[in-house]
């Protein structure tokens, strides 16, 4: 048989093209050293000339296949509120999508160069593009297609965010004038009653009053001002997406389309931060005129004041901004940073059980025990080496199962409840997962600890979003363990090997760090394990080296070792911890084999178990909760068994 016989007859290759463009791109995304002698031996022949007239062939077949995902690309387009309406999207629906053709050779373009950032044929792959990165060309147009269609979604729903923001400040720049209204007359009745002596204070008062209207009106208009250019940029940011996806059709080159996404996934999180509040706050619509039901004449000159607000915070921080005093105003208090709690959405406070509190609480419930050595649960399975544990308020218990790779739901008599997950790196998959928590949304938020990420799911198991990837730049995780979240669904997570922790949004946006940097030739942490939120948004992580406790601040810019904890007798090895509603601090001390607790000051209060097998004994406790009646659910790993006591 001839050359040309073997380039074209396919059954003498033993493969349908579609195999073969499925070969070659695995064997050139993991091995790309070795392309050129791989690609010789999945076609059978001897040089390189044959080889690139058959790629040539098979680069038809893949641009066949992208013209085809092209025309089934889903035309969504999002609806807008009728308040603000945005630019309209026109969905690029190509009658014939040109080929790619490579600028150096007459052939079909198959492939992208991650490094020189453009299409090749087969050919260049073998003389200009050796040993570079790349990827089939149509994957990667896929691939980025795919992100700037739901990058377009978030846009929009940003948008609508926008627009609620904008009517809800013109809706309070119409209550602020009425109420102000309604505040003249009555501070104008009063007034009436003892006119002759309080006239020059009345002047000087209604004065007052007509500068706070100045200072909420201002601000209004500064907040309505960010609402609009947030939503004068998106509308920017959809259409340059437009453009980038349409100069992608025509280039065949994903490079703008790339720079596009990366350009609006940074300006939709500036965005979005800054409209975070959905309302405005009440002090900028409110605004009362305080009055005392008797005039003393003798006290006219201190009489009546008016309540206002100095400086609001830009929009998305929930906080004042301090700005100087003014004897002359009352300020309330400023709102607290966000808070932690040991289960989120429990209406009752969560304390927790100590011997000193029992007989305020009735008889002691019973130590239950889920699991154990060679003891299986309902589904039939045994706990394979578990770490992290964590209670909802319906009082059941969430456990990641590390060495099985799942995650079970359990009430508290041991009944499963569900489970989710498998050994694998795709979504819903885990590697040896560690640390987990239920925030304030009713989010599950597991710690990948293996694959190095963090994944949220809903509260019935289903995979919403992860983040997260190997490495040391902010963002990036070496062995993450533990997490747990706030008042505000933020989430801090302990990166155990870059000996950090770092504070992530609700969306796993990177917020901030802590650690990983040297003080004196040494670190804050050397094996960050535990966090906590304390309920006044300080962060509690527990050291497995250093056996130590540090509190950081909610800022994320100072820390304090905490030794009052080694007054009673020094932790060693401290795994998980816990804080409650009072803020009295549970630690798992491993090696200790017990559960210490300390209130707030850090003075010890009791101690829970000693090191043994039986019901009332533990062998190295790891990740801690607590129930909503203030139970401590451990994980025994030594045992392998959670404990309810």
């Amino acid at each position: 048989m001839n050359i040309q016989t073997r380039l074209f007859d396919s059954k003498e290759l033993g493969m349908s093209y579609e195999n073969i463009d499925s070969s070659v791109d695995h064997d050139y995304n993991h091995n790309h050293h070795n392309y050129l002698p791989k690609l010789s031996h999945i076609f059978n022949m001897d040089d390189a000339c044959t080889l690139v007239k058959h790629l040539r062939k098979i680069s038809v077949s893949s641009s066949s296949s992208l013209e085809s995902s092209v025309e089934n690309m889903p035309q969504t387009q999002p609806t807008f509120p009728q308040m603000v309406t945005p630019i309209p999207i026109q969905p690029i629906r190509p009658e014939t999508p040109p080929t790619s053709v490579c600028q150096y050779h007459p052939n079909i373009a198959s492939f992208y160069c991650w490094l020189c950032k453009q299409p090749y044929c087969g050919e260049c792959g073998i003389y200009t593009h050796s040993g570079h990165p790349a990827t089939m060309l149509h994957h990667e147009i896929k691939k980025a297609t795919a992100k700037s269609n739901k990058m377009m979604i978030d846009i929009h729903t940003l948008l609508t965010t926008v627009n609620s923001n904008i009517q809800c400040v013109k809706e309070a720049k119409v209550s602020l004038r009425s109420k102000v209204q309604q505040e003249k007359s009555d501070l104008m009745s009063e007034f009436y009653l003892a006119k002759r002596a309080l006239d020059d204070r009345y002047q000087a008062l209604f004065e007052k009053l007509n500068k706070s209207t100045n200072q909420r009106v201002q601000r209004l208009l500064k907040r309505e001002h960010t609402l609009l250019s947030g939503h004068r940029e998106l509308s920017e940011l959809l259409n340059n997406q437009h453009r980038a996806q349409k100069n992608t059709l025509v280039t065949r080159n994903p490079l703008s389309l790339l720079i596009a996404n990366d350009v609006a996934s940074r300006s939709t999180l500036r965005i979005e931060r800054d409209c975070w509040d959905h309302m405005v706050p009440y002090e900028l619509d409110n605004l009362t005129f305080d009055t005392s039901a008797k005039s003393v004449l003798d006290a006219i000159s201190d009489w009546g004041r008016t309540r206002c607000i100095l400086k609001p915070g830009a929009i998305g921080d929930k906080r004042i901004l301090r700005g100087p005093p003014d004897p002359n105003e009352i300020s309330p208090s400023l709102l607290q940073n966000p808070s932690g709690r040991p289960v989120h959405g429990c209406l009752n406070s969560v304390v927790v059980w100590t011997e000193q509190s029992q007989s305020s609480r009735g008889e002691r419930s019973p130590i239950k025990l889920i699991g154990g050595v060679d003891k299986m649960l309902a589904d039939g399975s045994t706990l394979n080496r578990p770490w992290g544990v964590t209670c909802d308020r319906n009082s059941n218990i969430l456990l990641a199962d590390r060495s099985n790779h799942r995650i079970l739901v359990l009430k508290e008599d041991g009944t499963l409840i569900r489970k989710f997950g498998e050994e694998g790196t795709g979504p819903g998959q885990f590697n040896r997962p560690a640390g987990i928590t239920v925030d304030a949304q009713g989010r599950i938020v597991v710690v990948d600890k293996d694959n190095n990420r963090v994944q949220i799911f809903t509260s019935e198991g289903g995979f919403l979003l992860e983040f997260g990837r190997k490495g040391a730049a902010p963002g990036r995780f070496n062995c993450p363990w533990d997490v747990a979240t706030n008042s505000a669904c933020e989430i801090v997570i302990s990166d155990t090997r870059n000996d950090r922790i770092q504070l992530f949004s609700p969306s796993g946006q990177f917020l901030r760090m802590f650690g990983g940097f040297k003080i004196d030739k040494s670190t804050w942490f050397k094996s960050a394990r535990g966090v906590a939120f304390r309920p006044d948004g300080c962060v509690v992580v527990t050291d497995m080296k250093t056996h130590d406790i540090i509190r950081v601040d909610p800022d994320f810019t100072t820390a304090q070792s905490l030794p009052v904890f080694k007054e009673y007798e020094s932790l060693y090895r401290p795994q998980g911890v816990i804080v409650d509603d009072e803020g009295n601090t549970i630690v798992s001390d491993s090696r200790n084999c017990c559960i210490r607790v300390f209130d707030k000051n850090g003075v010890f209060r009791s101690q829970l178990g000693t090191e043994g097998v039986g019901p009332d004994q533990i062998d190295k406790p790891y990740g801690i909760s607590l129930l909503p009646d203030g139970r401590v659910v451990f994980v025994d790993s030594g045992n392998n068994r959670i404990v309810i006591r």
